[in-house]
């Protein structure tokens, strides 16, 4: 029988110490959401960047699509990305911008 990764993903996820709740309609999961600092302007100099991204498992909002709103943490966000997956395919990132 074959390991469901993704569900012990979600677990971990839930469990960290800087995790958020995300709702989307009736399906709620967790989540981190990161800063993006810096951007490398490609000529040796960096532009501030106030973008933020959201970091979920794979499975977790499966079906949404760009433009749709969560709540993180009781605030509303726009998902400003598609699914972005990362490293070994069980976590994908979105960049969420405040509604």
């Amino acid at each position: 029988m074959a390991l469901d990764t993704s569900r012990y993903t979600a677990i971990l996820l839930r469990r960290a110490p800087d995790s958020r709740q995300v709702v989307w309609g009736s399906v709620v999961t967790y989540g981190l959401v990161r800063e993006l600092g810096q951007l490398d302007d490609g000529a040796g100099g960096f532009l501030p960047q106030t973008a933020r991204t959201l970091l979920v498992a794979r499975s977790a909002l499966a079906g949404i699509g760009q433009n749709a709103t969560v709540t993180i943490g009781g605030a509303a966000f726009d998902i400003r990305s598609p699914a972005l997956p990362v490293e070994n395919g069980e976590l994908v990132r979105y960049v969420i911008a405040p509604a």
